[in-house]
């Protein structure tokens, strides 16, 4: 199919954005998904003739499927886009169909974190042992998605107790410390993995993708075998597609409602939490928190903060304290006040008799 006026000017956008900086595949991912909700809208138009009320269609369609956060990010995509196409006299001067577009008001959430205790549960409800092994890195290596997806076989040195990792969105590559409950996931699952597909090669992704087949590995044979029915099997030179789905699948097996377990019957117990568009991070911060808080206690605030903020590969200690939620004031507030006495100068323990307590209207009565 013929790509329309506005992709064509779109495409030669993010080719002018990628000749003149550095930006990630994710990036780029992340631009294109705004511009196909405008594109949907406006159909084959050229972008002189965009209007604001095309924009506001375009945000009305996005709000259905997406949240705030991700709409201010689709704004200023479409903001940097139109200022580019303004530059490159694609557009009159006067040309903004989204000067007029607010950024939507972020009300303060707490973040969805696992507590530490549940984290065999979660791996134990794994649908196969890949998918174990997918929140198992999440879980011990606070990995995200699209570096847990590039990991390979190669990439693993149990020897050595590293895995080798390519940090894309800060462009850096590390070598990462594997734990000991992380070396007993890796055990089982390359036990695993060998068994189905025969000796790993180092071009074999460590997560691979997954789909139906009809041959299986012969080990006599040294090779694959057409099976008598098909069944999924592990495809290794091929990259798994969307870790986040694995995430939630496992979460609802545990007690935590998806999307559209929101509604439930009379009868059924309400749902832990609403897990809708969460995947990986679920994972990362989880088990970034945990490591938190089990490190304060031993290496104080700022140690433990820095350490997971290193695992995190965060360039600041303030962007790890956002992404775990915590700060060292609110941290020291709670602790100095939850569960005790405001004023232990003055005031006395509350008990649980209220015996002594005197009704005023009795009082002025007598």
């Amino acid at each position: 199919m013929e790509k329309t006026v506005l992709q064509r000017t779109v495409d030669e956008y993010i080719e002018s954005i990628q000749a003149k900086k550095k930006v990630t595949e994710s990036t780029i991912k992340r631009k294109r998904q705004s511009f196909n909700y405008l594109i949907r809208v406006v159909g084959d138009v050229q972008p002189r003739n965009i209007t604001e009320t095309h924009i506001d269609k375009t945000f009305e369609l996005m709000a259905k499927t997406r949240g705030e956060n991700t709409m201010n990010v689709d704004l200023s995509n479409l903001r940097q886009f139109f200022k580019w196409c303004r530059r490159r006299k694609v557009t009159p001067a006067s040309h903004d169909p989204v000067a007029e577009v607010e950024a939507w008001d972020l009300m303060p959430t707490e973040r969805f974190i696992l507590n530490v205790e549940e984290f065999p549960a979660l791996l134990g409800a794994a649908r196969t042992p890949r998918d174990r092994m997918v929140l198992a890195l999440g879980l011990y290596l606070f990995l995200r998605a699209s570096e847990i997806c590039d990991l390979k076989i190669g990439h693993v040195d149990r020897a050595r107790g590293f895995i080798y990792t390519d940090i894309k969105k800060t462009k850096i590559k590390d070598k990462m410390p594997i734990s000991v409950e992380l070396e007993a996931e890796l055990k089982t699952w390359l036990a695993a993995y060998e068994e189905e597909v025969g000796v790993l090669r180092p071009d074999y992704y460590l997560v691979p993708s997954r789909s139906l087949d009809t041959s299986v590995y012969d080990h006599e044979a040294d090779g694959f075998v057409r099976a008598s029915e098909e069944v999924e099997r592990l495809r290794p030179t091929d990259k798994i597609g969307r870790p986040s789905s694995i995430v939630r699948w496992t979460l609802k097996q545990i007690g935590y409602a998806g999307v559209n377990d929101g509604e439930s019957d009379e009868t059924d117990e309400a749902p832990k939490a609403i897990i809708a568009r969460q995947g990986i991070h679920i994972l990362r911060r989880s088990g970034a928190r945990a490591l938190f808080d089990y490190l304060r206690d031993h290496a104080g605030y700022d140690g433990a903060l820095q350490r997971v903020r290193v695992m995190l590969h965060h360039s600041t200690a303030r962007m790890t304290e956002k992404y775990l939620d915590v700060t060292v004031e609110n941290t020291q507030r709670d602790e100095a006040i939850r569960g005790k006495l405001l004023f232990p100068h003055i005031a006395k323990p509350v008990t649980e008799s209220h015996d002594n307590v005197v009704n005023l209207d009795d009082k002025r009565a007598g």
